[in-house]
């Protein structure tokens, strides 16, 4: 696993992580250490994996939009660079 203690350390202003779906949130808590220890909130989204097809592209698209905002990501920014 990464050295996601030494990442954070030297990251400071991470201040949430988004997972990619039960697997990955399910291997980072099982590899790394507990986020709020270093203040970081977490959520896990909808995977975006076509095996997800429980789960239409428009609502996945909707979730992971909502959460990246709520992160103060500016997606008219981060899509036109």
């Amino acid at each position: 696993a990464n050295d996601f203690a030494r990442f954070f350390a030297r990251h400071r202003a991470i201040r949430v992580v988004l997972f990619n779906g039960a697997k990955a949130e399910a291997a980072y808590r099982r590899l790394a250490p507990p986020l709020q220890g270093f203040g970081i909130a977490s959520a896990r989204l909808p995977s975006t994996s076509p095996a997800n097809a429980s789960v239409a592209p428009a609502a996945k698209l909707a979730a992971w939009r909502e959460a990246l905002q709520a992160a103060g990501v500016d997606l008219q920014r981060a899509t036109s660079a």
